[in-house]
């Protein structure tokens, strides 16, 4: 690779570790929001964000060859600004250091309070039943503040030209006329973000133009007068080729702040197959382009997703020369964005698996790995038609989505398995927040038997099933009355065609995404008490809850007991059979219960870091774990509980229910370097990974690190800033998380 890939991730580098100045700040976004408060929500943010977009400061970074930097405060500086999954934001750290600098005037507090009363700030827990809140405030079935997920349709994009999508807009509102005010002002969004992103482009365009003039060097002011022209062109036609289409891509990218770029292989392959036979392109310079695209993925620092291989509409192989140029940028990059995640089936190329396993073998975690088969059929279970269903991807950490057609408000709910259990072991009462959370099912004393204790805990998470659907429809209702998501909208089907935003069932398909939390801990606790107190005998059902309430103090034999008990991850049907029931009534659970929006309710085992905030707000568990430390990071075994090596791991997770539908059941693993030492490593971990996805697994991610590199890390974070690990459905550098996380990821079984 050339010098200037070196230099363009230095420039990452650099960026990374750069401290902002929090006192100095822009109010392109909040002078026009409040300028526009009696409009609708939609309209509003999108002349917000069309102010923005036309003033905010510009650049060109050296080396680079297509332009664009993602829209967050981090780049523009704005106090007030559009972010994709909160929708209108403040910006509280700048907020409170400009204050205490005294350079808040009276006139933008003011500003700021009238975008506090109107935009979506927190869940409304004024308006919230009881019930409600309590479910919030314990943890046990709360939502996220959170606006979910979503990929936007970029074929759309690259087809059609800005030009193109505006005559589509002008078709859709002419064949809706005559209009009711909500449909009128929700196209006049559409029209102001079209010319404002048409706007930027052309402004892109002039400071390319500009910077010719003062370049000196040859080849650069080449490069910029190529640029520019190529700006010019966009802001209005489709894509031509193949760097046409990788500049228009990140263009809508960065303008939409979302963390997905979709199906990036498929929509690109053919440019690049194209430019390939007409010599136009090398398949050199296509890696350095699609490096590039990776390192201004990585100046963000946020997890942004990419979804290359899988199944074409039609079910035929979708792997192309992009999905290996994939491979090989990930290979050459070795950090943590993109979040790069590969479909895989029975018809996948060998090659494929080969070099997906030697790009986890580089140590930055990804690419994760899904099989195409139980993804398939259980997003087909949720009423989507086949040939939709074959062309998901991934967005986030691991959610599934339908590119372009799917609201699923991804990561809203949050349901927390162990929680469910402390309540249901203490009749509905929280310890924690000593209030009364759940209904009465009985207490201790009154649990004489396993299967009272299973039925008491059974009618507890079926109440907070149902909550969880009251609490997160409550929160998507007071998203859709104060957030309008324009450029989401613009880039859903079918809500141009529909008149109507992401928030108002405009999508093609509608629902709302949450996580399960603790169903592993939940697992290992019901063996562990069916054991320890029903079958052996050693404490009484009430004794055990009261050294739980005394975290173990002056309990260390009871828990010793406690943690040799079976443990889910190790193939073994004491425990499997009862973490696969209860993950399936909560999923059946979930899926009964309607969305606001429109759908279902989609669970899922994406554990993200909720297994660190989760677990600060349950107490001792039953399986040993002590109070208010982190729940299991996955749909896998407890932190070093998988015990019987990674085979048996596999076969226990395997046997949850994916085809239920599903956010996605991520399964973290770690293995020590010295595995791929051996000359036939790769062949090995391939076919460990076959036998898991033939035996139904859904997804697997792999951290290559030992304890000694991570714990050195620890010690002296400075000399590994570049340490990448897998947390959970993300890729991240180890030195940047919490303690609790970084020694999460320690505890974790080496294979």
């Amino acid at each position: 690779m050339d010098d200037r890939l070196t230099r363009l991730a230095a420039r990452v580098d650099a960026r990374r570790d750069a401290s902002r100045d929090l006192t100095r700040f822009t109010t392109y976004y909040l002078d026009a929001y409040v300028a526009n408060l009696d409009a609708a929500p939609a309209l509003r943010e999108a002349r917000a964000r069309a102010a923005t977009w036309a003033q905010m400061a510009l650049t060109v970074g050296p080396d680079e060859r297509f332009v664009g930097e993602l829209c967050h405060d981090q780049f523009t500086n704005e106090l007030v600004y559009f972010y994709y999954a909160r929708g209108t934001t403040i910006n509280r750290a700048r907020l409170e250091a400009a204050r205490a600098a005294g350079r808040i005037s009276p006139d933008v507090e003011e500003k700021v309070a009238q975008v506090a009363a109107h935009a979506y700030m927190t869940w409304p827990a004024d308006q919230a039943s009881d019930a409600e809140r309590l479910a919030m405030e314990s943890g046990a079935a709360p939502a996220q503040i959170w606006g979910g997920h979503l990929v936007p349709d970029y074929p759309w994009l690259l087809r059609q030209g800005w030009d193109g999508i505006a005559a589509e807009v002008e078709e859709a509102a002419a064949a809706r006329v005559p209009q009711e005010p909500e449909t009128a002002s929700f196209y006049e969004a559409m029209r102001v973000t079209v010319r404002a992103a048409q706007g930027l482009m052309l402004r892109y365009a002039e400071l390319c133009d500009a910077e010719v003039l003062r370049c000196a060097d040859a080849a650069r002011r080449a490069e910029l007068s190529e640029m520019a022209a190529r700006c010019w062109y966009l802001a209005h036609g489709p894509a031509r080729d193949f760097r046409d289409a990788m500049q228009q891509i990140w263009f809508l990218h960065s303008l939409s702040g979302a963390d997905s770029v979709g199906r990036f292989d498929q929509y690109l392959g053919p440019y690049y197959e194209r430019d390939l036979a007409a010599g136009q392109l090398s398949r050199e310079v296509a890696l350095e382009w699609i490096i590039e695209f990776w390192l201004k993925v990585a100046q963000s620092g946020h997890i942004q997703n990419l979804t290359s291989g899988g199944r074409a509409r039609e079910g035929e192989d979708a792997t192309n020369e992009i999905t290996y140029l994939a491979l090989a940028a990930t290979r050459h990059c070795r950090r943590p964005h993109p979040n790069l995640c590969l479909r895989l089936h029975d018809g996948s190329p060998a090659r494929l698996w080969q070099e997906a396993v030697e790009t986890l073998s580089c140590g930055a975690g990804t690419p994760a790995l899904y099989n195409d088969a139980p993804a398939i059929a259980g997003i087909v279970n949720l009423g989507i038609p086949l040939t939709e269903a074959r062309d998901y991807c991934l967005a986030g950490c691991s959610q599934m989505v339908i590119p372009g057609r799917s609201h699923f408000m991804n990561d809203a709910g949050l349901m927390n398995a162990a929680k469910v259990l402390e309540l249901t072991l203490h009749d509905g009462f929280d310890p924690r927040l000593q209030k009364q959370v759940g209904p009465h099912m009985g207490n201790a004393e009154s649990l004489h038997s396993y299967e009272a204790l299973e039925e008491a805990l059974s009618r507890q998470m079926d109440y907070f099933v149902r909550l969880e659907a009251d609490v997160n429809n409550l929160n998507y209702r007071h998203f859709a009355a104060r957030e309008g998501y324009a450029l989401r909208s613009l880039f859903t089907c079918d809500c141009v065609a529909r008149g109507r935003n992401i928030w108002h069932s405009g999508a093609r398909y509608n629902g709302i995404e949450g996580e399960i939390a603790g169903l592993t801990n939940l697992a290992d606790s019901l063996v562990a008490i069916r054991e320890v107190v029903f079958e052996r005998g050693i404490v009484t059902l009430p004794e055990l809850v009261a050294a739980l309430d005394a975290n173990f103090q002056g309990h260390d034999r009871l828990r010793a007991a406690l943690r040799a008990a079976p443990k889910f991850g190790n193939n073994d049907p004491r425990v499997d059979a009862i973490r696969t029931r209860l993950t399936e009534q909560l999923y059946r659970g979930w899926h009964a219960q309607s969305a606001a929006g429109g759908g279902v309710f989609i669970p899922g085992e994406v554990v993200f870091t909720y297994h660190e905030s989760c677990g600060r707000q349950t107490g001792a568990t039953p399986d040993g774990r002590l109070a208010y430390t982190v729940l299991a990071d996955s749909a896998g075994a407890a932190q070093g509980m998988d015990r019987a090596g990674p085979t048996a791991l596999m076969q226990s997770v395997a046997q949850l229910p994916t085809d239920l539908g599903n956010t996605s059941i991520v399964l973290n693993m770690k293995f020590a370097p010295s595995f791929f030492a051996t000359p036939d490593a790769v062949d090995k971990m391939v076919a460990l990974l076959r036998t898991y996805f033939a035996a139904g697994g859904l997804q697997v991610q792999v951290n290559v690190v030992d304890r000694e590199t991570l714990l050195a890390a620890q010690r002296d974070p400075q000399a590994h800033a570049n340490l990448t690990v897998r947390v959970g459905g993300f890729s991240a550098y180890f030195v940047t998380l919490s303690r609790d996380l970084q020694d999460d990821i320690i505890s974790r079984t080496a294979h």
